[in-house]
C-alpha cells in the first residue's frame, strides 16, 4: 500500500491530479486487496487445476 504511505508522508512520492488523490488510489487498492481474500480460496483451487 504504498500510496497510503505516500498519503500520510505528504504525497511526496507518487504524482498527484487533485488533492486526495492518493486516498483515491489507496482506498482501490483496499478493495482489491478485500476482494482477493475473499476470493482466495477459489484462485488457490483454479491455480491448482491448471497445474494438473
Amino acid at each position: 500500500m504504498d500510496t497510503f504511505k505516500d498519503l500520510m508522508s505528504g504525497d511526496t512520492y507518487y504524482k498527484t491530479q487533485y488533492p486526495q488523490h492518493n486516498l483515491v488510489r489507496s482506498k482501490a487498492q483496499f478493495k482489491l486487496l478485500q476482494s482477493v481474500e475473499a476470493h482466495q480460496q477459489k484462485m488457490q483451487a483454479f491455480i491448482a487445476e491448471q497445474l494438473v
